[in-house]
């Protein structure tokens, strides 16, 4: 069964299909996904906001003030992380961890298909089609 559908996938993925295929979806439907997908992260901030009030505090008014006030080719998400980065120092979350430099050897990793793995990324796949 799951060579099947890991066939189905490949054909839509190779040919022009999923174009057509995407064209199926409402649109309100397309949005509902892409918000059920990013719903938790943007909630986990909020919970955050509690342990680590200064950091995610000023993180969210770098964002908030470059939705308003920067530039418009300088993604808001974009000025959040370098704030965030540069803030985490000084409030000491970077910690003292020693870390030591080494080089990792590859590794080769076989990919694992399921139907639940499947199941669950398709919603996804099917925003990320979206034309």
């Amino acid at each position: 069964m799951i060579v099947v559908l890991l066939a189905m996938v490949t054909v839509l993925g190779t040919t022009r299909l999923v174009s057509g295929l995407a064209r199926w979806f409402p649109f309100p439907i397309v949005l509902g996904l892409l918000a059920g997908i990013v719903l938790p992260f943007v909630a986990g901030v909020f919970d955050h906001l509690a342990q680590e009030p200064l950091l995610v505090g000023v993180t969210i008014a770098a964002y908030l003030l470059s939705m308003r006030f920067g530039p418009a080719f300088i993604p808001p998400v974009l000025t959040a992380a370098v704030v965030g980065v540069l803030v985490a120092p000084l409030t000491g979350r970077l910690g003292d961890a020693q870390v030591s430099a080494a080089f990792a050897m590859p590794q080769l990793t076989v990919p694992g298909f399921s139907l639940r793995a499947l199941v669950t990324v398709t919603p996804a796949a099917a925003v990320l089609m979206m034309p």
